[in-house]
C-alpha cells in the first residue's frame, strides 16, 4: 500500500504537503495545487522518486467520483540516429 503522509512540520510554501510512503520506504512528496483556466481545478502535484526509476516521475492526481485518478506522461527523449 502506498500512503500520503500529512506534513506537518512544514517549513515555508514550497514544503511538501506529503510524503509518501510504503512500508518504511519514502517514495516522494506531494503538493496541493489548482490548475489554471477558465475552470480550475483542484489536485495533488506528485513528484515519485526511487533508485531503481531512470528519472523522477512527475504525475498529476485528481479526485474523480470518490476515486483518484494518477495522470503521468513519459517525458520524450530524442532518439539518436547511428
Amino acid at each position: 500500500k502506498v500512503r500520503f503522509v500529512a506534513n506537518d512540520n512544514k517549513k515555508g510554501d514550497s514544503s511538501p504537503d506529503y510524503f509518501i510512503k510504503t512500508g518504511q520506504c519514502d517514495l516522494g512528496v506531494a503538493w496541493h495545487a489548482e490548475s489554471e483556466g477558465d475552470t480550475p481545478r483542484k489536485y495533488i502535484k506528485v513528484l515519485l522518486d526511487d533508485p531503481s526509476f531512470a528519472t523522477p516521475v512527475n504525475a498529476a492526481l485528481f479526485e474523480h467520483d470518490g476515486n483518484a485518478d494518477l495522470v503521468w506522461s513519459r517525458q520524450k527523449h530524442e532518439r539518436k540516429s547511428n
